[in-house]
Formats: structure tokens, sequence, C-alpha cells
């Protein structure tokens, strides 16, 4: 297991679509690089599964705009992308 604790963790949000826009859902997620969409994907396959779409957008956000507009009362237990 890569050890993360030595690497700066960066906040990115994602868009979930099926194609139809008024369905699209965004998540927050951390890693220590910024995934392509294909990783994203890989990444969040249980999350894709329960929405029944993909990731179809990946962008870095800051911590503070991360945490006023998600929920991050288990954010420790988040995984780490990278």
């Amino acid at each position: 297991m890569c050890d993360y604790k030595n690497r700066e963790v960066q906040y990115f949000e994602l868009c979930f679509s099926n194609g139809n826009a008024d369905t699209e859902t965004w998540i927050c997620i951390k890693g220590v690089r910024q995934p392509t969409v294909s990783e994203a994907n890989e990444f969040c396959a249980k999350d894709t599964e329960m929405y029944n779409a993909k990731v179809v957008s990946v962008d870095p956000i800051d911590e503070t705009t991360a945490r006023d507009c998600y929920d991050f009362d288990n954010e420790a237990n988040w995984p780490v992308f990278g």
C-alpha cells in the first residue's frame, strides 16, 4: 500500500452522467494526483454502478470549496486516488 502521509492530498469533483444533464451527480474525491476520466471510472466503479452513470469529468477543486460543498464527516476514511 502506498504511504500517502508524505504526499499532498488534493480534492477533485467528479461528474457522473448518463447523458441527461438533469440527472447528473457530483461527488468529491481526494487524491495525490488528478485521475483521468478512465481512471476515475475504475476508482469509482461502485458509484458508477449505483448511479447507473459514468464519470464524464474530473475537475480539481480547492479544499475550502470541497468542504463547503460536500459532507466531510467521514473524510478520514475516504480512499485516496493515486
